[in-house]
């Protein structure tokens, strides 16, 4: 990659902002996608317009390929679990236009219902006797999942009105917002710092420790063996119950890594030496790795 190139365009842009007003808006509306892809060729790949409007005809008992394909998301791994003869699988589809998410549990590999992501409660918490601060309250992944799983199934008609609700919001979110130099330079500086050699490092290790850490290749019913030869060694705790441990995996991403890497920690249940949890993402007990 050439910097100077990058470098280059960055002082044109800003020179032509701060000298053209109608370039500014030009400039703003079209979102600088030309830059983020000569610059950076991060993010524009992974986030491509989601067809919502397909969840409003979403059938029940299509397989979690169908759902993505429909979608045009990609899935997002939350929890598996093996409840008597059945396996469920849950997955967080996140939209970009409008902005929303939504929780797909499948069962038996075929989709069974699509649930709201339940309210996240927040603490507030003293900081080295600065001002107090918020974060989301610990909850149990197993208690977060029976939330869940015990909510009601969203109709074809709630899903529309979700929908509705997101571009609501968004529409409000943007309203009188005019283009201006500063969001222009919030979008511009950063990706153009993120092509430095040492974060473009931290970043292509992050997406390595993604993709070795991917909850999907955990499957229930496998033993520890074979999930240690999948991820490594892990942290293991004992729990309450005498024939059951749990398995930690995952590490903390390089301290320059760009913000957009998601979380990097899946946890396993095995009861027997078999998996029935497996949890990740927004289901990760974050008592547990707060000491790792």
């Amino acid at each position: 990659m050439d910097f100077s190139i990058c470098n280059q365009l960055f002082v044109t842009v800003r020179h032509v902002l701060v000298m053209n007003m109608k370039a500014r808006r030009v400039i703003w509306r079209l979102g600088m996608a030309f830059l983020i892809t000569a610059c950076c060729g991060c993010a524009s790949s992974t986030r491509s317009d989601n067809n919502t409007s397909a969840l409003t005809n979403l059938g029940r008992g299509i397989s979690l390929a169908d759902l993505s394909a429909k979608t045009g998301a990609q899935p997002q791994h939350q929890f598996a679990a093996q409840l008597g003869t059945n396996e469920l699988l849950c997955v967080k589809l996140l939209f970009q236009h409008p902005r929303g998410r939504l929780y797909f549990v499948f069962q038996n590999g075929r989709l069974a219902a699509v649930h709201d992501p339940p309210r996240v409660e927040s603490e507030t918490y003293g900081y080295f006797g600065k001002t107090p601060r918020t974060r989301p309250n610990r909850v149990d992944p197993e208690d977060k999942m029976n939330t869940v799983l015990l909510s009601p199934d969203l109709s074809h008609s709630e899903i529309g009105e979700r929908l509705e609700q997101w571009s609501r919001n968004e529409a409000v979110a943007s309203k009188g917002q005019e283009p201006n130099v500063l969001p222009a330079f919030i979008i511009i500086a950063p990706l153009w710092l993120a092509n430095t050699p040492s974060i473009m490092r931290a970043n292509d290790e992050a997406r390595k420790l993604t993709a070795k850490l991917d909850a999907f290749k955990i499957k229930l019913g496998m033993k520890t063996n074979e999930t240690m030869a999948l991820f490594g060694e892990p942290t293991q705790i004992a729990l309450p119950s005498t024939n059951c441990i749990l398995h930690i995996y995952g590490s903390r991403f390089p301290a320059k890594a760009s913000g957009h890497h998601s979380p990097n920690w899946v946890t396993v249940r095995f009861c027997d030496g078999e998996a029935t949890r497996v949890f990740s993402h927004d289901f990760i007990d974050q008592r547990l790795i707060e000491g790792l």
